[in-house]
């Protein structure tokens, strides 16, 4: 990269030469463009790192597309590839990626491609979803229904004292 670009562009005008970077087959230097902008929190650069991420993957540079989707934070994104690829690792990372981020769907359905039934349910209770987690427990793991069941007229009668 000279002087010129980092000199005579705005920010702005950096976030969007990445893209056209991109589509022009020069992927490192588009990616070395965003990487300098990382330390700014901003939903543009997310969505910036989302669309980098859509593009590689259109054009089938996965290890790309899984970089730039942890960086936009695009879960689903992150969702998408591990399931596709069946790589369990990363999927077992999305989980506590999620769970912090605060995305409860995402990390529930980490958890139950991996067979994580008994986590679903405690995540479902977390999240004061006990109605669900009581189905979940009766469908999948009737060993806890009983345990959700009481959890849920708790709830109950909270809500409505009948």
């Amino acid at each position: 990269m000279g002087d010129w670009f980092r000199v005579g562009c705005s920010p702005a005008r950096r976030l969007c030469l990445p893209c056209l970077l991109f589509l022009l087959r020069n992927e490192q230097i588009a990616m070395e463009i965003m990487r300098e902008s990382e330390h700014w929190e901003d939903t543009s650069t997310q969505l910036k790192w989302k669309k980098l991420s859509d593009l590689a993957l259109a054009g089938g540079d996965v290890t790309t597309a899984v970089e730039c989707a942890r960086a936009a934070k695009d879960f689903g994104g992150q969702l998408l590839v591990a399931t596709c690829y069946g790589d369990k690792a990363a999927l077992a990372e999305l989980v506590t990626a999620a769970k912090e981020a605060g995305r409860a769907n995402i990390a529930f359905m980490g958890l139950f491609l991996l067979g994580r039934v008994e986590e679903c349910i405690d995540l479902l209770i977390e999240t004061k979803r006990i109605p669900e987690a009581a189905f979940l427990a009766r469908t999948y793991l009737p060993s806890h229904v009983s345990r959700v069941v009481k959890l849920w007229r708790e709830d109950l009668t909270r809500v409505s004292e009948r």
